[in-house]
């Protein structure tokens, strides 16, 4: 497999292409999910651009130490991959974002703040992925759906907060961080 050299651009995408699939199955990961599938062929097309890199511009073989570096590229991608970038996702991030900043000032015991946004970004990415509205506001251009859809959920969190949230607050000092 590999040479005294380094490493053949067909072992070298063989090898890599086998432990990340072998890793996607051991974590058991949907490629069916959301953008999976593109993010896969976006990790086996940098491991491609890898070995031409440094075949044409290092003017060798990849080496052990290549692929070393190759495993801790693939291991950083693992989360992206377990979560998805998909759009409900990052707009789920996007509100919980909202949310933190309108809680700053609001006092919660830590595990509370916790349960609290957790809630928010499961409500927020099932708010996205049923999305009944989406065939209304399909001429609108991306920004501005996103923008309208999470004002509405944000709009959905303050008049839920009097009667879910409300009771977690505490007197004194905030524990939020």
């Amino acid at each position: 497999m590999i040479d005294t050299e380094g490493y053949s651009y067909v072992a070298w995408l063989g090898l890599l292409t086998e432990t990340l699939i072998t890793t996607i199955k051991d974590e058991k990961i949907d490629l069916s999910y959301g953008d999976n599938q593109l993010l896969k062929k976006q990790i086996t097309d940098h491991f491609s651009s890898t070995w031409e890199r440094i075949h044409f511009f290092e003017q060798r073989l990849p080496n052990t130490d290549d692929l070393s570096t190759e495993l801790e590229y693939l291991a950083a991608q693992l989360p992206t991959l377990k979560a998805g970038h998909r759009q409900e996702y990052l707009m789920a991030d996007e509100h919980v974002t909202h949310v933190e900043e309108w809680l700053a000032n609001k006092h919660f015991i830590k595990g509370d703040y916790d349960f609290i946004i957790g809630r928010e970004h499961f409500m927020a990415e099932k708010f996205f992925l049923e999305d009944d509205m989406y065939d209304e506001y399909m001429a609108m251009d991306a920004a501005d759906y996103v923008r309208l859809r999470l004002q509405t959920i944000f709009k959905r969190f303050l008049r839920d907060y009097p009667a879910y949230y409300k009771p977690y607050e505490q007197k004194g000092v905030n524990q939020n961080v």
